[in-house]
């Protein structure tokens, strides 16, 4: 939930790795598994956005 929560604040996965001390392989690892979980097929599908209408 962190990371959404990062994602959603716009913040980029070099960013998010150095907040929360994880690799950005980590970071860009759970975005693609969030992207997977609320239906984006591709990265023109911004998650960000998603992530701000779930809310």
């Amino acid at each position: 939930m962190e990371i959404a929560a990062l994602i959603k604040e716009g913040l980029r996965s070099k960013e998010i790795a150095d907040i929360l001390f994880i690799s950005e392989h980590a970071v860009s690892f759970h975005r693609q598994s969030i992207r997977k979980k609320l239906g984006l097929h591709n990265k023109c599908e911004k998650l960000e956005d998603a992530l701000k209408q779930l809310s």
